[in-house]
C-alpha cells in the first residue's frame, strides 16, 4: 500500500510480537530486547531496514 493512500494511523493495543515470544528469553535478553527497541530509530542508515522507517521525534 502506497504511503499517500494512508488516511489515518493509528497506534495498536495488539503487540505485533507473537504471543509467548518472551517466554523463551532470559532476562538478560528481554533487558537487550528493551534497550534495542527503545533506540533502534537512532541506529545509522546503514544498519537499518526498509520496513521500518526512523520515527520522527
Amino acid at each position: 500500500m502506497a504511503v499517500k493512500n494512508v488516511d489515518e494511523t493509528v497506534p495498536s493495543r495488539t503487540s505485533p510480537m507473537p504471543e509467548g515470544s518472551l517466554n523463551v528469553l532470559n532476562r538478560e535478553e528481554i533487558l537487550d530486547l528493551v534497550s534495542f527497541l527503545e533506540v533502534w530509530y537512532k541506529l545509522p542508515a546503514h544498519l537499518k531496514h526498509e520496513v521500518f522507517p526512523p520515527v520522527k521525534k
